[in-house]
């Protein structure tokens, strides 16, 4: 099991990690993928159809089954690259160009960025946690 889930967080989800600043990818469409994978998880057996799905993706030090969080990673992708963006436009001039460009062309939105500011891991973790509880 644990193998199982190594290999999916290690060849699968850098598939969707490269394709987060780019595609404009909604909350629905990220729960959509979530749910794909529990039901997969489902018919395969490794995942039980009443488990709690907040489980899932919690490390295996706190009980859970240690799958990394799409929607959380999606989130975590745009801001790192709304802030280097946001940062490289003060020293270098193609990057000002593209942020003055960027008119919501492009899921950054980097002309309307704002910090926002994401929860850490373990904050995460906690709040994931409760739920489960």
């Amino acid at each position: 099991m644990k193998n199982t889930i190594k290999a999916i967080n290690t060849y699968a989800t850098p598939v969707l990690t490269f394709s987060f600043g780019i595609v404009k990818w909604t909350p629905t469409d990220l729960q959509n993928l979530e749910t794909k994978m529990r039901t997969l998880l489902t018919i395969y057996r490794f995942h039980h159809p009443r488990a709690a799905k907040e489980r899932l993706t919690l490390p295996q030090q706190m009980g859970g089954r240690g799958f990394i969080d799409i929607t959380r990673l999606h989130d975590k992708q745009v801001n790192l690259l709304q802030t280097h963006f946001l940062n490289k436009e003060v020293t270098l001039s193609l990057h000002a160009a593209v942020v003055k460009a960027d008119g919501r062309c492009t899921p950054l939105d980097l002309v309307r960025a704002n910090a926002n500011e994401l929860p850490t891991d373990e904050e995460n973790h906690n709040s994931v946690k409760r739920q489960w509880s």
